[in-house]
């Protein structure tokens, strides 16, 4: 059944039980009521299985078919007008309809009108009255003897006159019963029609006690309900509140609905006086109270065996009441009990229907549900909006009709998951690039599942079809593979090997650089355990450092000799949720180079060897002469001093004195303990120690720290007779040239990758360039110029950045004009204090009368920018961010111990923080491209690296100090620009310079860029010719030699480079004219074409550049 309309005093209600849940349904299904509903031309929509065996037709074969068919032809009008009425309201009566089988069958019909969205409908409820006819048939007939007996007896009355009169006593009882039995036949019937029009049970319980104490000819009543176990009294006939009051429990006292609850059987109490039940309790004398001589108590039983409640009627006399009486209760009863599971059939339906309605209007995906037959009798929201089809236009229309599918790539037909689930019975979905023909002939992705509707015999009745729109997760996925492939790009393009092991120790990507280093391809070792591939490295710092990278999730760093190949790898690894990635670094040659270096020491460390056997010979000839040997000792440059076995001094030259601050006077006698009280546990007592012990020469490196500077001295022991004699060596500005040479080599690592994101950036950001001043032309609103102007801006912005980055590789500049520090540090003031969180406080100080800096905004900017998000990022909790600029001077001195410096007059811009400091172990790596002590994800390990070089490029050097805990200072010193510098000149507009008619050539391996020069061009009056490649360019220009005038050649392009084509076009044509285009400034490779192109033209370029250089070869051409 899919609705049932209930008329009740407000008006006629419908409730729809489409898609309710099967227990509801299944019960709705069963009711012994028929349910049907009618179109306008009474064809029947739909009819529950009741209203078929009521009809003995199955079910499927109802559908679809005329009513009137089964209405007797004597009742056809009368059935007619009921309908004309029920559709203008609602109407009710009896009529005669003929099932399959030819059966007669009298119904009670109640008509009424809904609409089913938004279609008039009448929907009949038919009740079958067939026994309550043979019943009025039999007390018809019963009627008809006894007016013959009447008639018989009352032509013998006057022979047999007291006979008679028994007789008609008899009669009279009979007639009694009989009109009593129609009256309860009647009452009941009545109720039956009721519960339809009031629209629900609640309203009937008073007429249902009402009508049982009519038919018991009693004087009182009860009707109780049972509820979670207890009996509760929901209407009365002739009772008060104190009866009402002491029965509500009538289980807990003593009580024949009490004992019919537990026996589920009739109790009957002719009289309560007399009666075991009540004798000597409390319930008699209220019984008595309420005036009650005799009870009866019917259970009313569901047809399924439980107990619903209790009919109870009490007479104030005593009595018993006949089997006439006793039938009449128990088929009251037993209408109770069908009215009650009816009531509450039709509640939890309601209650379902509406939860599920919910559900289906709420969940974001479309639902079809279909019959057996693969029609349509239900789709939700979603899945008239996917489809484009109504619930109205879809029911009953075959699902393949609405829910119409092919495979996007073969554009065939694919099988409908429905009609699959109704063959197979079994739960399907659909495969991938499966595509929804919505009603309107558009297209969109789904993904689906369908499954089997079944009834409780496990038979299958239908179908439910959930699916999706899955466009946006095509575009997801398609960009995730872009991105993966444009990752694995860059992975592929670095100089670096790089691998990514799983949790499982297992390869998921190795470039080719990694693979290479093993002799091996990268498809040879994804999906392979690492250690099964390369057991040689077990127990080698490879495993060491992975296993303890992926247990402490922190990242790690080791240098060592390859085991599989002769050469030495600087090695950096990553956690990750998805295990951990490597970066092998070739440093053979940097190992190469500190073997070079170590070879200098030992030689060194041979001089000084000799130089101290030439000193312990000295000693010998000393000990001759005290003053001769102290003027030799005074005279070493380096500190020099004497221990005794006890580690007391016992020399200590001028240097020493002069180092430390420790005079002879106060150092001799006293123990390496007492002048130094922090060096126990240290280094250096350990590296006495053991050349005391082990009796040979020991070196040692140490640092030592005098006020703010920081010393590294290289320390030779050297035992003697009596103790140690000690040498050290200040070794400070060998290592800072060491550590400058590897830091160099490390920058030029970068160089590749940066290179070719420059590329890729400049190809994207030239037809967005080329396309600004057609559309200037387009569109000449003030509003749309102003947008333009915007994109303009932003777009030459973007066009710096790539600059920056070559200016990080490759040293290229960028355009230098004067820059006051003043005004920078406002613009970045502004910036943060708008972006940067609340708890940190900004504070600037800047000095006047600033000198003025020769350089690229852009790139100061960035490198101030970056200072301060560092300074950021180290105070999570708040702090104060310090910005200050003043002039300075550095004179030799300074130039002596700062290396990178220059004498002269700089602006010093600082940036401080109160932030955690930078430990000393790491400090002198912070400028090393990708180190990075952030969480792995969260920073590149570029930005001080990118920083330095922008400085350097403008003639400075940034100077670092840090305390942990307090907070970190950097300082950028640039040189200050005293002299005068041209000046920025405002750009004007540019009318565009316009063509004759010539043919040019375009090469461009990148469609967006070929297609917008084109463009451009033909707009100002040139015509194209367009190649994808060197390639196509070398045929095009052989099949339009005559016409081509000019080529336009991307330097840089796969199958055939702009070098190798320039070439060929030569051979073909050494008079043509080409403009040579390029994104990167690589010499070398104009250096092999540069006498064959007539100009240069640099990505990204706009449409001025690319048109002034055109017009400067036409001029070229015709001055020669």
């Amino acid at each position: 059944m899919d609705a049932l309309v209930v008329s009740t005093p407000q008006g006629d209600q419908v409730y729809t039980l489409k898609g309710a849940e099967r227990p509801y349904r299944v019960l709705m299904e069963k009711m012994k009521e028929g349910a049907v509903t009618l179109s306008e031309d009474n064809t029947i929509f739909y009819c529950n299985q009741g209203f078929a065996d009521m009809l003995r037709k199955p079910l499927e074969k109802m559908i679809g078919i005329g009513i009137s068919q089964f209405v007797s032809s004597r009742d056809r009008p009368f059935f007619n007008e009921l309908l004309q009425r029920g559709r203008a309201g609602s109407s009710k009566g009896e009529v005669t309809f003929l099932a399959g089988d030819g059966t007669v069958v009298p119904v009670h019909l109640s008509v009424n009108t809904m609409l089913l969205d938004g279609l008039s409908a009448a929907y009949l409820v038919a009740t079958d009255i067939t026994e309550r006819k043979r019943a009025e048939e039999a007390l018809q007939k019963a009627h008809d003897e006894l007016e013959i007996k009447v008639q018989d007896r009352t032509r013998e009355l006057v022979e047999i006159n007291e006979q008679l009169n028994v007789e008609i006593g008899e009669r009279k009882s009979v007639e009694s019963r009989l009109t009593a039995d129609l009256a309860a036949l009647n009452r009941m019937h009545a109720l039956s029609g009721r519960i339809l029009e009031v629209g629900g049970l609640q309203p009937l319980l008073q007429e249902i006690i009402d009508a049982a104490v009519a038919i018991m000819q009693a004087d009182r009543g009860t009707l109780q309900l049972l509820e979670s176990g207890s009996l509760r009294i929901v209407a009365h006939h002739g009772h008060q509140q104190p009866f009402l009051e002491f029965f509500a429990s009538a289980e807990n006292q003593a009580s024949a609905c009490g004992d019919a609850m537990m026996s589920k059987e009739r109790v009957i109490v002719p009289d309560v006086e007399k009666s075991p039940l009540f004798v000597g309790t409390p319930s008699l004398a209220t019984l008595r109270e309420a005036g009650v001589r005799a009870v009866q108590s019917t259970p009313m039983i569901s047809r399924t065996g439980v107990l619903l409640g209790i009919l109870t009627t009490q007479w104030c006399i005593p009595y018993s009441p006949d089997e006439h009486d006793l039938w009449r209760i128990d088929l009251l009863a037993r209408q109770v009990a069908d009215l009650i599971e009816y009531s509450q059939a039709e509640k939890a339906l309601r209650e379902s229907e509406q939860r599920h309605a919910t559900t289906l209007s709420s969940i974001g995906d479309a639902v079809i549900v279909a019959d057996v037959d693969g029609r349509i009798t239900f789709m939700n929201a979603v899945a008239e909006a996917l489809t484009g089809w109504t619930l109205v236009e879809a029911l009953a229309k075959p699902v393949t009709e609405v829910f119409n599918i092919m495979n996007e790539d073969t554009r065939s037909e694919v099988e409908n998951p429905v009609i699959r689930v109704l063959r197979e019975g079994m739960i399907s979905g659909l495969a991938n690039h499966t595509i929804l023909v919505r009603k309107d002939g558009t297209e969109i992705p789904i993904d689906d599942n369908g499954a089997p509707i079944r009834d409780p015999d496990g038979r299958t009745t239908g179908a439910v079809l959930v699916f999706r729109d899955i466009t946006e997760r095509k575009r997801v996925e398609e960009a995730l593979a872009h991105s993966n492939k444009k990752v694995s790009q860059i992975l592929e393009s670095i100089t670096d090997g790089f691998m990514a092991i799983d949790n499982d120790w297992r390869f998921t990507y190795i470039n080719q650089r990694a693979a290479a280093n093993v002799e091996l391809e990268p498809e040879d070792l994804i999906g392979q355990n690492i250690w099964d591939m390369f057991p040689a490295i077990r127990g080698t710092e490879h495993e060491i450092y992975y296993r303890k990278a992926m247990q402490q999730y922190e990242p790690q760093y080791f240098e060592m000799h390859g085991k599989l190949t002769d050469k030495s790898y600087e090695i950096r690894v990553y956690p990750s949720a998805e295990g951990i990635s490597v970066f092998w670094q070739d440093i053979t040659e940097r190992k190469r180079i500190e073997e070079a270096l170590r070879k200098a020491h030992d030689e060194l460390e041979l001089h000084v060897q000799e130089r101290t056997a030439e000193l312990q010979e000295a000693n010998k000839a000393l000990r001759e002469s005290e003053a001769s040997y102290r003027e030799l000792t005074e005279s070493i440059d380096d500190p020099f001093y004497a221990m005794d076995s006890d580690l007391r001094y016992t020399y200590w030259n001028k240097a020493s004195e002069a180092l430390t601050g420790i005079s002879a006077k106060d150092a001799i006698g006293k123990s390496l303990y007492e002048l130094f009280s922090d060096v126990k546990g240290t280094k250096a007592e350990k590296f006495y120690i053991k050349s005391l012990k082990m009796r040979q020469p020991e070196r040692l490196e140490s640092e030592f720290k005098l006020g703010d500077k920081k010393f590294i001295f290289e320390i030779n022991s050297y035992p003697t007779g009596t103790g140690l004699s000690v040498i050290a060596k200040d070794i400070t500005e060998k290592k800072m040239l060491e550590a400058q040479l590897l830091r160099a080599q490390r920058m030029e690592s970068i160089g590749t990758l940066a290179g070719g994101i420059a590329h890729d950036l400049n190809n994207m950001l030239t037809p967005m360039m080329l396309s600004l001043q057609m559309l200037r032309e387009k569109f000449k609103d003030e509003s749309s110029q102003k947008l333009l102007a915007v994109l303009e801006q932003n777009t030459r912005r973007g066009a710096d950045l790539i600059k920056q980055v070559l200016s990080f590789t490759r040293g290229v500049e960028g355009e230098r004009n004067h820059v006051a520090a003043a005004q920078l540090i406002s613009e970045i003031e502004k910036i943060a204090k708008v972006a940067f969180p609340r708890n940190i406080e900004i504070i600037t100080d800047i000095k006047e009368d600033l000198f003025p800096i020769s350089g690229d905004a852009t790139q100061l900017h960035q490198v101030i920018m970056n200072l301060c998000v560092n300074a950021r990022d180290a105070m999570p909790e708040g702090g104060t961010l310090s910005i200050s600029a003043e002039n300075s001077f550095i004179d030799e001195n300074y130039v002596q111990t700062h290396i990178e410096a220059r004498a002269g007059s700089y602006v010093v811009i600082s940036v401080s923080d109160t932030g955690t400091g930078i430990p000393p172990r790491i400090l002198d790596r912070i400028f090393d491209p990708f180190f990075t002590t952030k969480e792995f994800g969260k920073g590149t390990g570029l930005g001080l690296p990118t920083a330095l070089t922008i400085v350097k490029s403008h003639g400075g050097f940034i100077d670092v100090q840090s305390v942990v805990g307090k907070g970190t200072t950097f300082k950028v010193y640039l040189p200050a620009a005293l002299k005068t510098e041209k000046q920025g000149v405002q750009a004007q507009p540019i009318e565009l310079i316009r063509g004759n008619g010539e043919t040019i050539l375009i090469v461009d391996d990148e469609a967006p860029i070929r297609e917008t020069t084109c463009t451009i061009l033909e707009d100002c009056g040139y015509k194209t010719i367009a190649a994808c490649d060197g390639v196509e360019a070398v045929l095009q220009y052989t099949k339009n030699r005559k016409a081509i005038k000019l080529v336009l050649i991307d330097m840089s392009m796969p199958v055939m480079d702009g070098p190798t084509c320039i070439r060929a076009l030569l051979k073909i044509d050494p008079d043509i004219k080409i403009i040579a285009v390029s994104g990167l400034i690589d010499e070398e490779m104009f250096s092999k074409v540069e006498r064959s192109v007539i100009s240069v033209l640099r990505k990204p370029y706009t449409a001025e550049n690319l048109l002034e250089n055109i017009h400067k070869v036409w001029l070229d051409t015709l001055e020669k």
